[in-house]
């Protein structure tokens, strides 16, 4: 089957297979491609790209890249709409990026739809258009997207293309929570923490950035650790704070690192240490 044929070539590219190589495995794939497999041919563009098992060939890579794109692979769509939007030189054109995500949002595909939203938001490749990027991410949210619901609320708490609508931004931020999506459990805490289209509730919002940040989200470490220092929420604990503030600054969170050279530099639940708040302050601003 196809997918075994995938899974094979996963194998020979990663060197498991005495005797086989990369080039085994872009052999399989293509043989995969012949047989109608899309992912084949997402698969096919990054060996291409990256020289798995072949010569580095960009040009040939956006080909395949194009035709998975045309058969719907929403990792074709992604990598074409970043090589246009991002690129450099010839490779950027962000008129094709948005023409790309264009064919394949009339195929509803989710991440197009999402892509697309961003670029009439920003006015990228297109003309900004704010209300066109609520139209797109609401579709994606009908189908199903916590990221769309989540990039949909931002605009309506913050009144991009209408009036502020906070009991909608709630709604949709509870969506993506209720998903498990972390992004959305720290987007609906920051909601409970500070009553927006919700009585303030900060038991609940301490509840939700847990959640978030054992699943690794850097804002959720950061407004936890904010809750453990004030003690909003939850029993004030400052040297617990610092530890989760600690996390957020290695995951390279801005406002984390700053306030982790402040607990450093006035020995805030931490001995003090001035070389080290130094040291992250620098780190802020680079």
């Amino acid at each position: 089957s196809i997918e075994a044929m995938l899974r094979l070539a996963t194998i020979y590219e990663e060197g498991r297979a005495e005797g086989c190589t990369a080039a085994d495995a872009f052999r399989l794939c293509k043989s995969a491609v012949k047989l109608g497999s899309v992912s084949a041919l997402f698969r096919l563009g990054q060996y291409y790209e990256k020289g798995v098992g072949v010569g580095v060939n960009v040009t040939e890579a956006m080909r395949q890249y194009e035709a998975a794109a045309r058969g719907g692979d929403e990792h074709a769509v992604s990598r074409l709409a970043s090589h246009f939007c991002e690129g450099e030189g010839e490779s950027l054109h962000p008129t094709k990026a948005v023409e790309v995500c264009e064919r394949a949002a009339k195929k509803e595909n989710v991440h197009a739809l999402i892509q697309l939203g961003y670029y009439y938001k920003e006015g990228k490749g297109v003309g900004k258009n704010v209300h066109k990027a609520r139209e797109l991410y609401s579709k994606a949210v009908k189908l199903g997207s916590t990221k769309a619901a989540i990039r949909l609320g931002l605009m309506c708490m913050r009144g991009v293309g209408e009036k502020v609508d906070n009991a909608r931004a709630f709604d949709l931020f509870t969506r993506a929570a209720n998903e498990g999506n972390p992004s959305g459990l720290v987007r609906l805490g920051y909601c409970y923490e500070h009553g927006i289209g919700v009585e303030a509730n900060a038991i609940k919002a301490v509840e939700l950035y847990k959640e978030a940040s054992q699943k690794g989200h850097a804002t959720a470490h950061f407004n936890l650790s904010m809750c453990f220092m004030s003690g909003r929420g939850i029993h004030k604990n400052v040297e617990k704070a610092v530890d989760i503030l600690s996390k957020a600054a290695d995951m390279r969170h801005p406002a984390a690192i700053k306030k982790l050279a402040v607990c450093y530099e006035k020995g805030i639940g931490v001995p003090a240490d001035k070389d080290r708040a130094r040291h992250l302050m620098k780190a802020a601003a680079m």
